[in-house]
């Protein structure tokens, strides 16, 4: 999926018009026309040529695209760092991260031990950090449950979401995220948060580090009186 986004922003302007199998909703391969009455030797160098040219279009920018994805892996992993710093293992807290595969909705999660459950890649709640786009754009943090089977007993819920509101005013909820919110930055997308990493990381941090202070006890309280439970 992320080959074919790839291709469709940087070679639309380069490459001929893709071609489908029928019934297929992605491009398999592109078409070299060549003049049939022309020797075979001619259109053999004519092929040869085309290829060339491609390659001349294409190997730069997968350079340059390569590159780019090593900085967003090199800047997920200093997120981690980053928040580890605000959820340290001696403290009892664990994290999970997906976000390496630069799809949609992957990122990174904190919790503590006790709010992870069997089966569970992060806690029943966690304190999330993820993307809406691909290649880790558009970022959001919030609380999100380990599953979208889990419920929250509606009073202790709206508690949560009240302190959190408290904390970083109207944000957004779904089945799996009682509350999530596009980082208040002036930097929405990772092209510009590289430029200022170092800005937007001491920005997650106190961001993270006011959750831990006055949300936590709350879903302490949730999970320990069992007011969460998992659905159908």
């Amino acid at each position: 999926r992320y080959t074919l986004a790839w291709f469709n922003e940087n070679l639309t302007n380069e490459l001929p018009e893709p071609h489908y199998w029928e019934g297929d909703s992605d491009p398999i391969f592109w078409e070299i026309k060549l003049n049939k009455d022309e020797p075979w030797e001619s259109r053999e160098q004519m092929f040869k040529t085309k290829i060339i040219e491609s390659l001349d279009v294409i190997l730069p920018k997968a350079v340059s695209s390569m590159e780019f994805l090593n900085s967003i892996a090199a800047f997920i992993d200093d997120i981690v760092v980053e928040l580890s710093k605000v959820f340290p293992a001696e403290e009892g807290w664990e994290y999970s991260q997906n976000a390496k595969s630069l799809e949609k909705w992957t990122g990174v999660y904190f919790y503590k031990t006790s709010w992870k459950r069997e089966g569970l890649e992060r806690g029943i709640i966690s304190y999330g950090i993820e993307c809406e786009n691909l290649q880790f754009d558009n970022l959001i943090m919030g609380i999100p449950k380990g599953s979208d089977k889990y419920t929250i007993e509606p009073a202790k819920e709206q508690l949560l979401v009240s302190k959190i509101t408290e904390l970083f005013g109207g944000g957004k909820t779904s089945p799996w995220w009682p509350y999530y919110k596009v980082f208040d930055y002036p930097h929405r997308y990772i092209k510009d948060i590289l430029k200022d990493r170092e800005g937007f990381l001491a920005g997650i941090r106190d961001n993270f580090s006011k959750m831990k202070t006055d949300v936590t006890p709350l879903v302490d309280n949730i999970i320990n009186t069992g007011s969460i439970t998992m659905g159908d």
